[in-house]
């Protein structure tokens, strides 16, 4: 982990990762749901969802994420907290510099949020 953290958008292009996702592929082409379960209670708290249903999801699969009472939480949800938390004010014309693109954003939302959330080397 050369920044101490597991980087999520350099770890989805490793080739244990895609073998992962191509038995999820598999699975679900021979008609099986998938339920990926974690310990978090919030997703938006799981590096499963910024690292493996982002991946999936980009790869044309609906990602629900299942709540407490019933309720539901779908990628446009988590993205728009990611958003809300790291450019509260991204509505706000900017008169100095350069705007960066709402994809931009968002690519530096899940960015920053991986470094909160990622595993990290406990230094000695």
């Amino acid at each position: 982990y050369p920044n101490g953290y597991l980087d999520f958008e350099l770890f989805s292009k490793s080739e244990k990762f895609l073998e992962g996702l191509n038995k999820i592929k598999i699975a679900l082409d021979k008609g099986y749901n998938i339920a990926l379960m974690c310990s978090e209670k919030n997703p938006f708290d799981c590096h499963r969802t910024h690292l493996v249903s982002k991946a999936l999801y980009e790869r044309g699969y609906n990602i629900v994420h299942l709540m407490p009472n019933n309720e539901t939480c779908t990628k446009l949800d988590i993205e728009n907290k990611l958003l809300d938390k790291y450019f509260p004010d991204r509505i706000q014309q900017s008169l100095f510099g350069d705007e960066l693109s709402d994809e931009k954003m968002l690519q530096n939302a899940y960015t920053l949020h991986n470094k909160e959330i990622g595993y990290h080397i406990k230094e000695e």
